[in-house]
């Protein structure tokens, strides 16, 4: 297939998603912890995003209590909001989520979605 094939699929799958997805918020903490010439204290800094995607149920079939659990969900989320980090927590559905796995969906270079494993943390 022809990068532009891809460029197109890519477009469409941005549209889809702006239309039918809803906002994923995204958190992810960094820094903290005690500074090694001071010994103070560092308070972590949150940064959020907010990109776009449809959260469902993996089909029964795919469950094996191993890699998939009952209870786990598929995100299919927009490509080019932030790149994913398993350290990030998703707040969907009134749930902390805790990330599994991610994976890219990038034909010939061209990021279309992210398909990611989902697993519910503690309510918030």
């Amino acid at each position: 297939m022809s990068q532009e094939l891809y460029e197109e699929l890519a477009a469409e799958a941005a549209s889809l998603l702006a239309e039918f997805g809803q906002a994923i918020p995204v958190r992810r903490q960094s820094g903290g912890g005690s500074d090694p010439v001071t010994g103070e204290r560092n308070s972590p800094t949150t940064q959020t995003f907010a990109p776009k995607g449809i959260l469902a149920p993996y089909p029964s079939e795919m469950i094996d209590g191993t890699q998939i659990m009952y209870g786990d969900r598929l995100l299919i989320l927009e490509h080019g909001v932030v790149e994913l980090k398993l350290t990030d927590q998703l707040d969907v559905t009134g749930k902390r989520w805790t990330i599994q796995e991610v994976i890219e969906v990038n034909p010939a270079g061209v990021g279309l979605v992210y398909r990611v494993q989902l697993r519910g943390a503690a309510r918030r």
